[in-house]
């Protein structure tokens, strides 16, 4: 599943997906879910979910926001959030996709391993027990879907800046991290690799 990468909005899940038969680009990366967000808080400054609300990552944007007691606030858009929705329709006019979608990921996430080794209280590990059981398998990222993502991004002309493996587990887990790593590193030659690792 893709969750929202945010504190709140991690229990929530924004594409679920059958992995060894998708197309990441169009049916992922800008199919309907991901497309459908990104007009919502980019093109109409609106929350997406009511998660957003609750977020502490959320720009409040949302006249209807209440921010009482959040933190950080950002009550202007930085440049970068400002040339996002001339980005938006730049993709939707000179590539002819849908109004929302991307050709380019700043940083794809990757999580190698659910498991780890430590019991973090600031992290889901630590304070959900039956976060692995919820999930279910597989417990490992598959090495068959980081080459359907990284051909999917050739395939569309999607550039990819960085891939962050790392999140919930420990990275180095995973029996597939060197394959993990050396894919990325053959189909995204000029992609910034980086892990979190405790």
């Amino acid at each position: 599943r893709v969750p929202c990468g945010c504190d709140h909005g991690e229990v929530h899940t924004l594409v679920d997906a059958e992995w060894d038969a998708v197309d990441f680009v169009p049916e992922v990366l800008n199919g309907p879910d991901l497309r459908n967000m990104r007009v919502r808080t980019v093109l109409e400054n609106q929350a997406f979910i009511d998660h957003c609300r609750l977020c502490a990552f959320f720009k409040p944007l949302d006249p209807h926001f209440d921010a009482t007691g959040r933190n950080p606030h950002f009550p202007t858009l930085t440049e970068a959030d400002q040339q996002a929705a001339s980005y938006l329709r730049d993709v939707h006019e000179q590539r002819g996709w849908p109004l929302g979608s991307i050709d380019s990921i700043a940083s794809l996430h990757l999580e190698p391993s659910l498991p780890c080794t430590l019991r973090c209280p600031g992290c889901l590990q630590g304070y959900d027990p039956d976060l692995l059981r919820r999930e279910g398998l597989p417990y490992y990222f598959p090495v068959s879907v980081v080459e359907r993502i990284t051909q999917s991004c050739l395939k569309h002309g999607v550039t990819v800046r960085r891939v962050g493996l790392g999140g919930r587990g420990e990275p180095t887990l995973s029996p597939h991290l060197p394959e993990i790593i050396r894919i990325c590193r053959e189909s995204l030659p000029g992609v910034l690799l980086e892990s979190d690792s405790n």
